[in-house]
């Protein structure tokens, strides 16, 4: 799929304005229906913004009315864009973040809990420190997460 110079440089400026040692993720919904995005840790060394559906469920972090963690989104539409940038955390050696997007919006624990990369309803995507851009596709009832390859600044 040939994607528009101008839609990709908009995603660049919005995540390429941050800090060098900073996360930036930017995440394009090409699928038709909406998506749900967690921002998470690998590993059980948890933090309020790094959340996993394992951690609230487990009570490693308990979720406040009117304060989700930073790195969630319950309903990026169709064609939109999440972003995210200047994300940091505290990663202990073994350590990864990693982006989650799950098929549907406004999603109950139990479907966080219980949609696998297995069933097809969950794609997981290792972050880096800087630039992260993905594309995520829906194709027989399966997503899939593309990454977008960002230039090396020197």
């Amino acid at each position: 799929m040939r994607y528009q110079p101008l839609a990709l440089l908009l995603v660049l400026f919005a995540v390429g304005c941050a800090s060098k040692d900073a996360i930036n993720v930017a995440v394009k919904n090409d699928t038709d229906g909406p998506l749900t995005i967690r921002l998470i840790k690998d590993k059980d060394n948890w933090e309020y913004f790094w959340a996993s559906p394992e951690d609230q469920e487990n009570a490693r972090v308990v979720v406040m009315p009117g304060r989700d963690p930073g790195g969630w989104a319950d309903n990026v539409p169709a064609g939109k864009t999440f972003s995210k940038s200047n994300l940091t955390g505290n990663f202990k050696p073994g350590e990864h973040p990693v982006l989650r997007v799950y098929e549907g919006k406004d999603l109950p624990m139990k479907d966080l809990l219980n949609m696998t990369p297995e069933r097809g309803y969950r794609v997981d995507a290792p972050l880096m420190i800087g630039d992260n851009v993905f594309v995520v596709h829906s194709k027989d009832g399966k997503l899939s997460i593309e990454a977008i390859p960002q230039p090396v600044a020197h």
